[in-house]
Formats: C-alpha cells, structure tokens, sequence
C-alpha cells in the first residue's frame, strides 16, 4: 500500500515537473522570438521583425508587449491601418500604457485623422504630464490643422517644462512662420541652433524667414550651412535656387533646381521654378539682341549725321577764315 501510495506521488510529482519544465521552455522560447523580432527592428528589417513577432505571438497570443513591438514595426514600414489593428488589441488588455497612447496618436497623425491623434496625445499628457512629446505631437497636428495659435500654446506649455529643447524651439518658431511673423520666427531659430547647431530643417527654416523679410544674402548663408552637412538635402538645393533667381542669378539657380531634380526628379514646385528661370534667361537674351538690333540699325544714320555736321562745321570755319581775310 505504502509502495503504490509513494509510486502515485512520484507520478504527480513527475508530472508537475514536466508541466513546470514545458512552460519554463515556452517562456523562453517566446521571450527569445520577441527579442530577436526587436533585435531586427533595430536594424531596420522590420518585416523579418513581424515574422519573429507572429511565432512568438503563437505561442502567447494576447502579449501586449509582442502586439505592440508589431504594431510599432508595421508603423516603421508606414502601414498605419496595419499598425493600428494591432494597437486596438493592446488597447483591450493595457488601456493605460503611456507608449502606446504615442504610438496610436503618431499613426493616425499619419492617416490624416487628426481629431482622433489629438485624443491619444491628450490622454498621454494627461497619464505623463512632466513629458513633452505628447505636447510636441499635439502642437504639429494643430499646425495641420491650421490651428496655428492652439499650436502655439502647446509648444508654450511644453517649454515651461523644457525651456531649452530644440525641437520645441524649432516648432515654436515655425508656427510663428505660420503667422507670418518672421522678426519673432528668427529669435527661436536662433534658439533652437544654439542647442543642435546641426539640425539642417532650422537651417533651412532659418534662411526661409530671411528671405520673406527679404535679406537674402543672409538666407544664403543658412542655405550654406546645411548643404555643408547634407549636401543633398533636396528642399535646401531648392530654396537656394529660389533665392539665387531672386537675386537675378537665373544661371546659378538652375544649377541648383538641377542638383534638387536629380533626387526629387518628379518635384513639380521644383520643375516650375526651373521653367520660370529658363524664361527668364530667354527674356534677357532675347531683350539683349533687340538692343543689339537697334544699337546696329543706329550705326548708319549716326555715322552719316556726324559725317554732316563735321562737313558743316568744316564749312562754317572756312566761311569765318575767308572773312577774316
């Protein structure tokens, strides 16, 4: 009796071993196929990331922390519905996360459902109030929106927390752009590069806002610094071909619309300004030998008159000298 009493325990006992030992293999397993799927996200293979995401997610389905990491990935290869479907799974299991409020906002900013995006980021400033992303995002889809002083507000509340944040900066001066208010633009561009000198969009926008005030040497001059560090940023080659035509530098500014086609070639704002510098220099030319015409067909009678009056200035002095004889 007591030998089949200790061979029962020992069969239950073996049993919970391997229930233990199979789920201790399956979790790692899982948490293996999850790292290696972030592991490639990093990488930028975010489609081999999926694939390593679904097998994990065969083994735990409901993982929010997996259907997540997918989501993220299919936002990564700007499939936002995609990424969405997954989002609204964790949504039903971690209502709450903080990440995943931004990451649903940030994918519907992408779909243009800009009333929607603005709900998540709300509810993000509101589950993290110290952290200015949500602000950030919030004061961009305004600026879309057109809702340029809401936007202005955002940006405000977000730089009493970081005062000195260059993309806060950045945007409050482009929002300020938007306004048409240059003068006050510059200041916080100004601001922005004090802290990343090297960030090529203030660059441009700096040299944006000089040029509506019509410095546009001044503009040049930004255009030049980000072309030292991206020479081929094809929205700054533009804008310094924009500024070289209004200079009259027709010649010049084609050069750079060219350098801008040759990695935008479809860019009609770019292609238009070609046109328009070409019929400049047609007009020039064409103006230029009109003048030349003219300047010939004066040749002829300005010879012969001034043949005339030297005859009749040559007579005149022969009549005094006669008299005065």
């Amino acid at each position: 009796m007591v030998n089949h009493e200790l061979s029962i325990t020992a069969v239950i006992s073996g049993a919970i071993f391997l229930l233990m030992f199979s789920d201790a293999k399956g979790v790692t397993i899982f948490e293996e196929l999850n790292e290696k799927g972030v592991e490639l996200a990093k990488l930028g293979r975010f489609e081999e990331a999926i694939k390593y995401y679904d097998r994990a997610l065969e083994i735990k389905p409901n993982s929010w922390i997996v259907l997540h990491n997918k989501g993220k990935a299919f936002s990564d290869l700007g499939m936002y519905e995609d990424a969405i479907l997954q989002y609204e799974k964790v949504l039903t299991i971690e209502p709450q996360k903080y990440s995943l409020l931004m990451n649903v906002g940030y994918a519907l900013y992408k779909l243009e459902r800009n009333e929607d995006a603005l709900s998540y980021f709300e509810k993000a400033h509101k589950l993290e109030p110290t952290k200015t992303d949500p602000l950030l995002l919030k004061g961009l889809v305004l600026q879309e929106m057109k809702h340029y002083e809401d936007a202005m507000q955002s940006y405000d509340k977000a730089l009493e927390i970081k005062p000195n944040d260059a993309a806060l900066l950045h945007n409050k001066g482009r929002v300020l752009s938007d306004l048409d208010l240059y003068d006050e633009a510059i200041l916080f561009y100004e601001k922005s590069l004090e802290q990343a000198s090297n960030n090529v969009v203030a660059l441009n926008d700096m040299g944006g806002s000089l040029k509506k005030l019509g410095l546009i040497d001044e503009a040049i001059k930004f255009y030049n610094k980000a072309l030292e560090i991206n020479p081929e940023d094809p929205v700054v080659l533009h804008n310094k071909g924009r500024a070289l035509a209004e200079l009259g530098k027709f010649e010049e500014a084609i050069g750079y619309y060219d350098k801008s086609l040759a990695i935008q070639p479809f860019n009609q704002l770019v292609l238009d300004d070609k046109r328009k510098a070409n019929e400049f220099l047609k007009n020039d030319s064409t103006k230029s030998e009109e003048k030349n015409d003219i300047s010939s067909e004066l040749i002829i009678p300005v010879l012969v008159l001034s043949i005339l009056g030297l005859a009749f200035f040559g007579i005149k002095f022969g009549t005094k000298t006669v008299h005065a004889g």
